[in-house]
């Protein structure tokens, strides 16, 4: 009985087991945030709170739906679930916290089809593939949806009402019929050449019938090679289909589709708007600091240019007496040197009759310095002429 306690590895506790287990299951991101689809069985709604089974082929996964209210689930239906398995350390035992609930409206075939193709994709970890992200300011739209719906409509007049600027491209197609699928999968193809921000496919609200195409997995694997954004609009709020759960955000109707992407613009638009504001805030904060700053500066060289002034003043009044008397001085000598000049002066030459052609500045000596339309100044010894030079006549080749 001795060996018995006679342990060469250390014990667990309950807490810590319970505690390892936690971590692993809570720290795989394979089981956070993921859809569920399966059959509800044992459905109990237990104060404010919903609890029940989903049900696969072998298999059942407990689920909770904490503050369901009023929202009740019916025993058998299939059920798309959206939410992270946690483990209940309490109890012992694993659960999936449900946080959104998407009734697929079908059973008998149908549902037995629709679960086929979701485990199918399930085994691939299609519902797995990392969401793409959307642009800041999303403009290039694709829009795969017919031409002839109110889905259409409702689309482009969210965006004319809610969004700033916009090119649309519509890939028209059936949404519904026999031909639906083979369309819908060629729009998607074609969506994918185009140079787009996101793709928008939507239709207005119908029967499970009729929204049955976006389940068909040749549209659903169309949709899984956009390289785009890819936004759902299909139905109405209760409608749900596997496109939803490939989709990169799904909206429950065409219009929320929409939304989307000019709520997108509107949250880019807002974010610029307080970008400006920061700047023109911290712009003006500068402006009024360097505005005290060269205020003050200005001042101070006030100050001292007076003094500098002041000081250069009284210097300039010693320097102009001198310059006065050498001024007067040098007048003096230049009196006498016109004096001089006026002696031999041409003027003295005009009193004669003869007179001097000036071209500027210069004296013409020579025809050769001419020619038609020059500008001279004739002077006389009473006054001056201006002349225009019609044509020069002269000896050149002598001159």
């Amino acid at each position: 009985m001795d060996d018995l306690y006679d342990f060469e590895e250390s014990f667990y506790s309950v807490d810590e087991v319970t505690e390892i287990i936690s971590d692993i299951i809570e720290g795989d991101p394979y089981l956070d945030g993921i859809w569920v689809l399966g059959e509800v069985a044992n459905s109990k709604l237990s104060k404010n709170n919903l609890y029940f089974n989903l049900l696969g082929e072998s298999s059942r996964l407990p689920c909770v739906l904490f503050g369901a209210g009023n929202f009740k689930l019916v025993d058998g239906e299939m059920v798309m679930v959206y939410g992270s398995v946690r483990v209940y350390r309490r109890g012992g035992r694993y659960n999936l916290y449900v946080e959104r609930v998407e009734r697929t409206g079908t059973y008998g075939m149908k549902s037995l089809e629709f679960a086929k193709l979701y485990q199918k994709l399930l085994r691939e970890r299609v519902f797995n593939k990392p969401k793409k992200f959307l642009s800041d300011f999303p403009y290039r739209i694709g829009l795969i949806v017919s031409k002839r719906s109110a889905a259409l409509f409702d689309m482009l007049k969210t965006f004319r009402r809610n969004g700033f600027y916009f090119e649309i491209e519509i890939f028209d197609t059936s949404v519904q019929g026999e031909r639906a699928p083979e369309e819908l999968v060629k729009a998607f193809e074609d969506a994918s050449k185009s140079n787009l921000d996101a793709v928008i496919v939507a239709r207005g609200g119908g029967s499970k019938d009729e929204l049955w195409t976006f389940n068909d997995e040749a549209v659903v694997r169309a949709a899984i090679d956009v390289p785009h954004f890819l936004i759902t609009g299909i139905g109405h709020e209760i409608d749900s289909v596997i496109l939803d759960m490939i989709a990169d955000e799904s909206a429950h109707t065409p219009t929320a589709a929409a939304e989307v992407i000019t709520s997108k613009q509107r949250e880019y638009v807002d974010k610029m708007r307080s970008s400006m504001e920061k700047i023109y805030e911290s712009v003006l904060e500068i402006f009024e600091k360097s505005k005290k700053e060269i205020t003050a500066r200005v001042e101070n060289i006030e100050r001292q240019t007076e003094d500098i002034l002041k000081d250069h003043g009284n210097r300039l009044k010693s320097i102009e007496k001198e310059i006065r008397a050498k001024a007067d001085l040098m007048m003096e000598k230049i009196n006498g040197i016109f004096k001089s000049i006026e002696g031999n002066s041409p003027m003295k030459i005009l009193d004669k009759g003869y007179s001097i052609v000036l071209k500027g500045r210069d004296v013409v000596r020579s025809t050769s310095k001419l020619k038609a339309g020059d500008k001279l100044t004739v002077v006389f010894k009473d006054g001056k002429v201006e002349v225009t030079v019609d044509e020069v006549i002269g000896d050149n080749e002598k001159a």
